[in-house]
C-alpha cells in the first residue's frame, strides 16, 4: 500500500457546526430532566445513580 505522506486527520475541514451533538444532547437532558450521562454533574443535579427508574412519566416531572 503506498503512503500518501499525511497523517490521519491532516487537511480536514473544520467541523461545520458551532456545538457538538453529544454536547447538547447532555445540556438538554440537564435541562428537561435535570442530570447528565457524562461529564462533570453540577451542584444541583440530580444523582442519577440514586434516581428511581421506575417512575411512570420517565425521567422528567
Amino acid at each position: 500500500m503506498a503512503s500518501t505522506g499525511r497523517l490521519p486527520g491532516e487537511d480536514e475541514e473544520p467541523y461545520p457546526l458551532p456545538f457538538h451533538p453529544l454536547d447538547l444532547g447532555e445540556e438538554a437532558l440537564r435541562a428537561l430532566c435535570g442530570f447528565i450521562q457524562e461529564g462533570r454533574p453540577e451542584p444541583d443535579d440530580v444523582d442519577a445513580d440514586g434516581a428511581c427508574a421506575s417512575m411512570p412519566t420517565g425521567c422528567c416531572p
